[in-house]
């Protein structure tokens, strides 16, 4: 009688980041500026709190980047993916529902594709730990570099409408 409680197979994976990922009809995965860095500008939101009296304020906007996951195993194996995302201060972030996966062994395995939201109100490295039927197997870290910041002080004169925040890739 075979083992009931062999061990699982090993599992190895490896992440990376980039702006966007183009999936082909036969699921070739294109990335498309791979990066773990983006330089980001707030955006300058002026409000008029009273006739002829305006404040202005700037906003962090997040940053949505595609997140490329892959996972190889040294047998076929089912197994749980849980993404575990941490701002500069360690602050944990929220990022998503964990991903059921299968890897049948050597080259065949499982490649995941998600989207993350980042929030970019902290400058520094954000990190993003990958957990594996409940243990971590690697991180990733990802920069957010803010570029354009000012003071900004109650000013008086007409409401002036929001700009866009800038984000480039580094």
């Amino acid at each position: 009688m075979p083992d009931e409680h062999a061990a699982k197979p090993r599992i190895y994976a490896s992440v990376f980041f980039c702006q966007d990922v183009v999936k082909e009809y036969n699921n070739l995965l294109t990335a498309v500026r791979i990066g773990n860095s983006y330089k980001v500008a707030p955006a300058n939101v002026t409000v008029e709190i009273a006739p002829g009296i305006t404040v202005s304020k700037q906003v962090w906007f997040s940053v949505t980047v595609s997140a490329i996951l892959t996972f190889y195993s040294d047998g076929p194996v089912d197994f749980k993916v849980v993404l575990k995302g941490f701002d500069p201060d360690g602050i944990p972030i929220i990022l998503g529902e964990p991903f059921q996966c299968r890897a049948e062994g050597g080259s065949t395995g499982q490649v995941l594709n998600t989207r993350i939201d980042i929030g970019t109100n902290k400058s520094g490295d954000h990190r993003i730990d990958v957990y594996v039927d409940g243990i971590a197997v690697t991180s990733a870290f990802f920069k957010i570099i803010h570029v354009g910041a000012q003071s900004t002080n109650p000013q008086t004169g007409p409401s002036a409408p929001p700009s866009p925040s800038s984000v480039v890739s580094e």
